[in-house]
């Protein structure tokens, strides 16, 4: 399993399948998946994965903005477990599907609270 957010499908994890792919010496699919090990002598030696399951999350935005560092804009765990209890945060984010962006909200959280 090999995951990351949705900014890194491409060109960052492509980038890494190729890398992978040259280093090994092999051929791949066009998911990144099953690959064959190609021998000196062009014979096909083994079959191989680079990953067999790629997860590229949604981004976690906070008032319509993607959480960043740079715009800072983000919520640390500690201030986060001041208001807030860890299963409410584990229901919250299971509200929610992973691939799908999550837009971070007190509102929401009072909803998680509610469950």
């Amino acid at each position: 399993l090999h995951t990351g957010g949705i900014d890194l499908q491409f060109p960052h994890h492509n980038n890494e399948i190729a890398q992978c792919l040259a280093f090994q010496c092999t051929e791949t699919d066009d998911r990144g998946g099953t690959s064959r090990k190609i021998s000196q002598g062009g014979e096909i030696e083994s079959n191989r994965s680079w990953a067999l399951a790629w997860m590229h999350t949604g981004h976690l935005n906070i008032e319509g903005l993607k959480m960043s560092k740079s715009l800072k804009n983000f919520i640390t765990i500690r201030d986060f477990l001041h208001d807030y209890s860890p299963d409410e945060l584990r229901i919250y984010c299971l509200q929610h599907h992973y691939d799908t962006g999550l837009d971070f909200s007190t509102r929401g959280l009072v909803g998680a609270r509610s469950v």
